[in-house]
């Protein structure tokens, strides 16, 4: 009987602690999806988990406003982009703001 009790808390506890992780996990916000490194045909990018992303010379601070990607350049130029992610969030599709362009990348 001590055992079956022994069995049952366990599976509990584990049962509480997965359900903790998927409800706060951090991992399942937006941002996470783009956490990585990117290739497109025109540029490739690396975004990292500090808010920090790189493409080709150009590197500073990423973040997610309003539903939009915005690039902060340490320049202090600011780079906002609408997103769409595809392909179980394997590609991804950002079109400058000003619409002239859409880039389409590849997750590596």
């Amino acid at each position: 009987m001590k055992k079956q009790v022994i069995v049952i808390a366990i599976i509990i506890f584990l049962i509480c602690a997965g359900l903790t992780l998927v409800i706060y996990n951090p991992f399942n916000k937006e941002e996470n999806k783009f956490i990585g490194v990117w290739k497109g045909t025109i540029h490739g990018y690396v975004f990292l988990s500090d808010s920090t992303f790189s493409e080709g010379a150009s590197n500073g601070t990423w973040e997610i406003k309003d539903g939009k990607l915005v690039l902060i350049l340490y320049e202090n130029t600011e780079v906002t982009y609408s997103y769409v992610f595809s392909n179980g969030d394997r590609t991804l599709a950002l079109t400058s703001i000003e619409g002239s362009f859409t880039e389409i990348l590849t997750k590596q």
